[in-house]
């Protein structure tokens, strides 16, 4: 038994290399259409600058419009569990609370569901491997929106809150309300 679960393990791995393979071949002919468009374009070839990571990433135009700024959401990070918990999120912590009123059981009908973050890839088309699924920008994953995708993390959104998932063994539980 243990023999055919090392196989399955081998197998999701060599998957797993040929998937960040072809996203780094994507990356880098990507690279090079930006680079000969903007070498073909009128204004003359475009600056390259560095980024953190060491690699080249052109420049904006000078009258490119800059990227919309991230809605004034709160961002919610996992507790040192790995939960996130819409639900009590929901309720303000300054609210009045009457403390004769009947409040929700632990049979309270919430939803959740667990999102594992086993891959990024940053770049111009940035992309994800969240519950073996590969996602972009504008994605659903369960009821949440891929909202921004980051070298160390991928944001997603929901009613009222942003979620910030880091890349982890776990996957991270959010209990929907």
């Amino acid at each position: 038994m243990p023999v055919h679960a090392a196989s399955d393990a081998e197998a999701k791995l060599a998957e797993a290399r040929r998937f960040i393979g072809a996203l780094l071949e994507q990356n880098d002919v990507l690279r090079a259409q930006l680079r000969s468009a903007a070498a073909a374009d009128s204004s003359g070839p475009a600056e390259m600058a560095p980024n953190l990571a060491g690699t080249e990433t052109l420049a904006a135009p000078s009258g490119a419009k800059p990227p919309d700024p991230l809605p004034d959401l709160p961002l919610a990070l996992p507790n040192p569990e790995g939960i996130i918990d819409l639900a009590v999120l929901a309720h303000p912590a300054d609210a009045t609370v009457n403390p004769f009123t009947l409040r929700a059981s632990a049979a309270d009908p919430r939803r959740e569901v667990g999102l594992l973050v086993q891959g990024l890839c940053a770049g111009p088309n940035a992309s994800a491997l969240i519950n073996d699924r590969v996602v972009q920008v504008g994605d659903a994953v369960e009821s949440l929106t891929v909202e921004r995708i980051e070298p160390d993390a991928v944001i997603l959104r929901t009613e009222g809150y942003r979620l910030k998932l880091v890349a982890a063994e776990k996957p991270t539980r959010v209990r929907l309300p």
